[in-house]
């Protein structure tokens, strides 16, 4: 999807960075709440925060369906767009397959 290198993520400082070659990071911003950092590409620099997210049914099977929020975006690039829904929520979907491997 994405022509990059590979990224460290870290998730807390105290652990091992996972290899990806999506272009984001989590940001700690403040307790218990992180936010992805896209590092690379037409999105650079924007910070989501994931809300609400669910798995529901449809006829053409499961379907992800999140809020968000964007919490940083000094560019002000535009935001509305579907390649921008698209790209964070294939992060979200890394983040899922990732969260069931550790």
């Amino acid at each position: 999807m994405w022509k990059n290198d590979e990224v460290d993520e870290y998730l807390e400082p105290d652990y091992e960075p996972i290899r990806h070659s999506l272009p984001y990071r989590i940001i700690p911003i403040s307790g218990d709440k992180d936010c992805v950092q896209i590092i690379t590409g037409k999105f650079k620099g924007i910070s989501v925060l994931f809300d609400k997210v669910q798995f529901k049914e449809n006829d053409d099977g499961l379907v992800l369906k999140f809020d968000h929020t964007v919490y940083e975006n000094k560019e002000d690039i535009e935001t509305d767009g579907d390649d921008f829904i698209q790209q964070i929520g294939d992060i979200l979907v890394h983040l899922i397959k990732i969260s069931h491997m550790q």
